[in-house]
This record gives C-alpha cells, structure tokens and sequence, in this order.
C-alpha cells in the first residue's frame, strides 16, 4: 500500500516539469514575433517623469507593506 503512494508522487515529480517545459516550449513556438523598435524601448506608465525621479523612501514602508 505504501509503495502504490510512492509511485503517484514519483509518477508526479516526472511529469510534472515534463508539462511545465511543455507549456512554456508550446508557448514560444506559437507565439506571434513581430519585432519592433517601439516595442524595446523602456516604458514607464507613458509619462514623462517631473523633476528628481530618484527618490529614497523609509524601510519602515516596505516592511509595513509586506506585513499586510
């Protein structure tokens, strides 16, 4: 009875990454390939930044963030 256990979860980890790999192969095959240099530029919500675009914020708000 152990045994019938171990071959579904052995079953599993084979299969598993084989569908996963599978999927993601499926995908780049089939996928549309239309380069475009408007497409490589860098995009940052379609506006242009104002003033200091670098800016600190407090740990305290990532760890508030992270929290809830």
């Amino acid at each position: 009875m152990i045994d019938e256990h171990w071959l579904f979860i052995g079953v599993f980890l084979v299969l598993a990454p084989i569908f996963g790999t599978l999927a993601l192969i499926f995908t780049r095959l089939i996928a549309p390939k239309k380069p475009n240099p408007i497409k490589s530029q860098t995009y940052e919500c379609g506006i242009e930044t104002v003033g200091d675009t670098w800016v600190q914020f407090r740990i305290q708000y990532y760890i508030f963030a992270l929290v809830f």
